[in-house]
């Protein structure tokens, strides 16, 4: 703890200086920290007494916030909290804890690490802890200092007296004198007794209670500690006597510093006066500067010397600041000692000095603000005269300025800062070198400081500023420059600028910046407003002449005069000597070429040279990418670059100024470009360029509109023909179909030429009309094809059919204009349809009593044939012994051909089963269709040594023992018909459009390719039945289940090597055969 009223040079060090101010000037504190009189020995050494947690933190938190932000080590020893709770206050009140805490910076202790940490309280180990503390966090780890918040509730218990607490805390005091200790002893008032509280308050320097931190005028040493009075009352008498003090003397504090700096800094005169005494009090800085006396000549003068010749208004003025306690006036005048009489501005306020009534009076010079004013008239005098010409508006306001400013010449200068240039427009008076025309580089004038900033510029020393050397200075001989930037939208920037070939000694004043500014205004606004209604007059003129052309084009619908109109206008509005149109057509066949129109010369002119192509110059135009304009076409980087030319051909019309604009439709096509050509330099300007942009435009939209019209002619003339060929009925109704405004039946329907809306009863039979209706409104709301079969009346009155199909007709916005629409008469399809259905009836009925024929057909045909198998067998077995050898080959001979003749009917009936299945069509996956038909053949299959391979097999529409029987006949057959060699046989599937192609192939003997169709006939075999078994019906089976499923099938061979059986399974669901 250090002395008081010594200060360490060092920043951040923790003396009582730094520390008690550090709290002082906290915001959560009040206090001026006043002085301790007769106390020298007072150290860093606070008492907080609170009451309650709230008021506790918000003094202990800021005062450890406060040490760790001046880089001091900060202790907390937590007793009446605890440590998580300190930790959670710290956070809350914005104390970077975790940081702290990992740097070393805070530790949190309780009272068993500090003052108990020998078990018991000791004043010399807890004064030795504090020691070693202070010495390890400066010396060791390089801390300004230490500052410790203890929490004293621990000498509450019974171990520790009132007398060993005051013995350590005036230890304390004494201890740590001149060291870098600050310490903060906490006291809950709630918990310790006064008599203790009262010892406490005494034995601290400093004092912290509701939020005020003062020194402790009570602080006296441990010896008289003591006294008659009870111990409650002189705690409450000590604190709230401190805190009046101490509140009384910072408010007291505060305001007369505040009144002196006031005084003494404000760039105003104030005086103090005592008007009745005719007396100047006191007098600040600002005061001898305005009124040009020293401070003691004007104490030794009154008001009377000041405001001479006008006493009486002032001492009205007077009367009434001392009547209201307050007042203001502007119409005083104030004699000085050397500008004689200045205008004053004056407020006053009635305060008391020394118990005498007096007025301080705050005198403001008003003079530039009166001349300012004054301008300021007479400029708005200039400008609102309605009558005169802006060009003499503009020299009254140049002369204006002269005047305002004390300067010899005002004007007005172009300024280009990228090409250095700066050109005088208008100049105010006669100077040399100042003339309207003359151009001079940016970078040798004043106004280079303008133009590099855009902000107000005043010199009044060149050399110093950088301008010695430049021909601002040098030549043209300038000493003063008021310059301000004007920004002119649509226009080059330019200068508003005043100089003078005299020096200048004063600084030029904010008013006369704020004049300048308020004149540069006005004339940037009329300079803007002219420059607009020159553009408005321009684009005027511009419209107008679009318009004219544009109305002309609009009613020109021959392609060929619109582009000839187009060019000769253009041609005739840029001046050019000669302009042409290069746009492309579409002929009859679809090709596209290109034609072109000329204007201001003969077409002989060019009618040697081809058509010019996509070069560096034109390919900008033909490609729509923007407007071409050259003064010198030659001088562009891009002319001249494309061969065989290398230019314009010899004998070209010589082409200085270019203009070439693209012809773009709102879709975006390029119908070519507008070319303008003149021999001399510099001819097309950028309102030329606004002007064919827009006819550009116009023809574009004529253009399409002509080709409209050329196609809804051509489209009418098709639609004509069309019903004219047509042997359909052709119809238009109204977007809702509340309206048939035009039929042509072609003999079909009655004819319709003109609008009617009860077509629903003239032409549709009464019991479709509900459905047709029905088919209207959806396709209206859906805006989609509308599709119905339908009965109508026909023209001869007789029931006819009609199919009937209408396409919606849309407009830009997506809504229907109307419907055009066709009916074909298909009364004989449905007559045919009929039959039909009558004949596919009959052959169900057909195909029903076939299936009872065959059931019959196979029950009794088999019963014979098993009754003579076994009668012929019995026959063998009972007379055995007696028959030969022919007689037993005849009797195997009946068998074996009553064994085939039941095979070769159980085969029939599974062909007719067949034609009448009945199963419907689901998703079958061929992969198992082939697994189950090689487990049905697994024992042929075994005793062949069949190898069988497939490719990945794909999921059909189809019926899957259907399908599992035709795999099982193709393999069947490719095992019986296999030769000598073992069967090899090979499953494919290949996608062909919307159908899959299933191939068997085996390396078999072969078929006779002139036999491959009679394969697939039912009992035809190709070898007897000794050379192969079998009844000749499996591929008549095949075909008829491929047929089913609306599929081919076919075998590709040659004798010798093999076949492969190929079938079709369409991809989608199909209809089933009868």
């Amino acid at each position: 703890m250090s002395q008081q009223g010594e200060r360490s040079d060092q920043p951040g060090t923790p003396d009582l200086e730094s520390g008690l101010e550090a709290l002082r000037q906290s915001p959560e504190f009040r206090g001026p920290g006043e002085s301790l009189d007769g106390h020298d020995h007072a150290t860093d050494h606070f008492a907080l007494i609170y009451t309650n947690r709230d008021e506790q933190f918000a003094a202990a938190i800021p005062f450890i916030r406060q040490g760790l932000e001046q880089g001091e080590r900060c202790l907390y020893v937590a007793d009446d909290n605890s440590k998580a709770e300190v930790l959670e206050a710290m956070r809350a009140r914005g104390v970077d804890v975790d940081g702290a805490l990992d740097s070393g910076a805070l530790s949190i202790h309780t009272e068993a690490d500090t003052y108990r940490r020998t078990s018991t309280f000791d004043q010399d180990a807890i004064l030795e802890f504090w020691e070693d503390s202070l010495t390890e966090a400066t010396d060791e780890d390089g801390y300004t200092g230490i500052r410790a918040a203890t929490e004293m509730t621990w000498a509450l218990d019974e171990d520790t007296s009132p007398d060993q607490l005051v013995e350590y805390e005036a230890a304390l005091n004494s201890l740590f004198q001149n060291e870098d200790y600050t310490v903060m002893c906490q006291y809950n008032r709630e918990r310790f007794p006064p008599e203790v509280l009262e010892d406490v308050i005494e034995t601290h320097p400093h004092l912290i209670h509701d939020n005020v931190v003062s020194h402790n005028v009570y602080y006296t040493p441990p010896e008289e500690f003591f006294g008659p009075e009870q111990p409650a009352d002189r705690v409450d008498r000590m604190m709230g006597t401190l805190r009046e003090q101490t509140e009384a003397k910072t408010e007291l504090q505060q305001s007369k510093e505040h009144f002196e700096q006031v005084f003494e800094s404000s760039h105003d005169a104030v005086l103090i006066v005592d008007p009745d005494a005719d007396e100047i009090l006191d007098a600040n800085p600002a005061a001898s500067k305005t009124l040009g006396y020293g401070r003691d000549e004007l104490l030794s003068r009154g008001p009377s010397d000041l405001y001479h010749g006008e006493l009486d208004r002032f001492s009205t003025f007077v009367d009434e600041v001392f009547e209201d306690g307050f007042g203001w006036t502007d119409e005083l005048t104030c004699r000085s000692r050397d500008r004689g009489r200045i205008p004053t501005e004056i407020s006053a306020s009635q305060i008391e000095v020394d118990d005498r009534p007096v007025m301080l009076a705050t005198i403001r010079d008003i003079t530039e603000r009166k001349e300012h004013e004054q301008a300021q008239q007479r400029l708005y005098e200039i400008v609102a005269d309605s009558d005169r010409p802006f060009d003499d508006k503009l020299q009254a306001v140049l002369e204006l300025g002269c005047e305002r400013f004390d300067l010899e010449y005002g004007g007005i200068a172009r300024v280009d800062p990228t090409a250095d240039l700066f050109e005088v427009e208008t100049i105010r008076g006669d100077h040399d070198h100042l003339v309207p025309g003359e151009q001079y580089p940016l970078s040798e004038t004043y106004c280079r400081s303008v133009a590099d900033d855009g902000e107000t510029t005043a010199i009044t020393d060149p050399v110093s500023e950088g301008f010695e050397g430049k021909l601002c200075y040098e030549r043209f001989g300038v000493q003063a420059y008021l310059g301000t930037q004007l920004e002119v939208d649509g226009d080059v920037d330019r200068t508003f600028f005043f100089v003078s070939n005299e020096p200048r000694k004063e600084e030029f004043s904010g008013a006369e910046h704020t004049f300048l500014h308020l004149m540069g205004q006005w004339v940037e606004y009329e300079l803007e407003r002219r420059q607009a209604a020159e553009a408005l007059r321009e684009q005027t003129h511009t419209l107008e002449t679009i318009n004219q052309v544009g109305n002309s084009l609009a009613a020109e619908l021959d392609l060929e005069n619109l582009v000839q109109e187009v060019t000769d206008a253009g041609t005739e509005i840029t001046g050019a000597e000669f302009g042409a149109f290069f746009y492309n057509v579409i002929d009859d066949q679809g090709e596209s070429y290109t034609l072109y129109t000329l204007s201001g010369v003969p077409d002989e002119e060019f009618e040697d040279f081809p058509m010019p192509r996509n070069t560096e110059v034109f390919g900008p135009t033909f490609h729509g990418e923007g407007v071409v304009r050259s003064d010198d076409i030659t001088k562009d980087p891009r002319y001249g670059n494309n061969a065989p030319y290398d230019g314009m051909p010899e004998g070209h019309l010589p082409v200085c100024s270019y203009l070439a604009v693209p012809v773009i439709s709102n879709s975006g096509e390029v119908h070519g470009g507008l070319f303008f050509g003149h021999s001399e330099r510099g001819i097309f300007t950028e309102k030329d360029e606004n002007i064919i942009t827009g006819i550009a435009a116009q023809a574009a939209v004529a253009i399409d509109n002509a080709r409209l019209y050329e196609t809804a002619r051509e489209s009418e003339e098709r639609f004509r023909a069309l019903v004219t060929a047509s042997s359909e009925a052709v119809f238009r109704m109204s977007s809702d179909w509340n309206e048939m405004r035009h039929l042509e039946a072609q003999g079909f329907l009655s004819d319709t030429n003109e609008p009617t809306s009860d077509w629903l009863d003239k032409y549709i039979h009464p019991d479709d009309q509900g459905r047709v209706m029905e088919a209207v409104n959806e396709a209206v709301r859906a805006k989609s094809t509308f599709e119905l079969e339908h009965r109508v009346e026909q023209v001869d009155g007789s029931l006819g059919w009609s199919f009937t199909r209408a396409v919606p007709m849309l407009n830009e916005d997506g809504d229907i204009d109307e419907w055009i629409g066709m009916a074909s008469d298909i009364t004989e399809r449905k007559h045919r349809q009929q039959e039909l259905e009558q004949t596919n009836a009959q052959l169900e009925r057909s195909n029903a009593e076939l299936k009872r024929f065959a059931y019959a057909a196979s029950h009794d045909l088999q019963e014979p044939l098993r009754m003579v198998s076994s009668y012929v067998q019995l026959l063998e077995q009972r007379y055995a012994d007696d028959l030969d050898a022919d007689a037993r080959e005849y009797i195997e001979f009946a068998v074996d051909g009553a064994d085939r003749m039941r095979e070769m009917i159980d085969a029939l009936l599974q062909y007719s089963r067949l034609n009448t299945s009945d199963n419907k069509f689901e998703p079958v996956d061929c992969n198992d269709v082939l697994a189950q038909a090689t487990d049905n053949l697994q024992i042929a299959i075994e005793e062949s040594s069949a190898e069988i391979t497939s490719d990945s097999l794909p999921t059909v529409m189809g019926d899957e023992q259907q399908l599992v029987q035709l795999f099982q006949n193709l393999l069947d057959n490719a095992i019986t018909y296999a030769g000598d060699e073992p069967p090899r046989i090979h499953v494919t599937a290949e996608k062909r459009n919307d159908e899959w192609v299933l191939s068997v192939q085996d390396n078999g003997i072969g078929i006779d390719s002139e036999k491959a169709e009679e394969i697939f006939e039912v009992f035809n075999r190709l070898h007897t039945t000794d050379e192969y078994a079998g009844t000749g019906i499996g591929l008549a089976l095949c075909q008829r289940i491929v047929d089913i499923h609306n599929g081919r099938i076919w075998v590709e061979s040659e004798l010798g090597e093999g076949s492969t059986f190929s079938f079709t399974v369409p991809e989608k669901k199909a209809s089933k055969s009868a």
